[in-house]
């Protein structure tokens, strides 16, 4: 199971790049089984409670350190990483995620981010 995540400012079109993959068989992540979870839902909430500010409003590269994610957040990606085991090639696209990279790094070694 291999898993990308494109991160990239909203002005940087990684649309594009994700479109791209996705034409040449990356497939969109299957949701969590029980609540339906996405990705991106897991990062909106981590965002809201980690009060970090918008992607679009940040203008100095400082405002985008590494939040310490705490441990009760591990099994609503688990659950989410289990749904996807038979999928071969999966991955998103989500410029939010850039605060919590080293969060989803330590939840998979495998996982791999392409900066855009």
């Amino acid at each position: 199971m291999n898993k990308l995540v494109l991160v990239g400012h909203p002005g940087s079109k990684y649309q594009i790049v994700e479109h791209f993959l996705k034409e040449i068989g990356m497939n969109s992540p299957n949701y969590s089984t029980s609540n339906k979870i996405s990705p991106e839902y897991i990062t909106a909430s981590l965002c809201q409670f980690y009060q970090t500010p918008e992607v679009n409003d940040v203008v100095d590269e400082r405002e985008f350190s590494a939040v310490q994610v705490s441990t009760m957040w591990d099994s609503m990606v688990l659950e989410l990483m289990m749904n996807n085991l038979n999928n071969k090639l999966w991955g998103w696209a989500d410029p939010s995620i850039i605060f919590f990279l080293d969060f989803w790094k330590n939840i998979d070694k495998s996982i791999k981010f392409i900066m855009i």
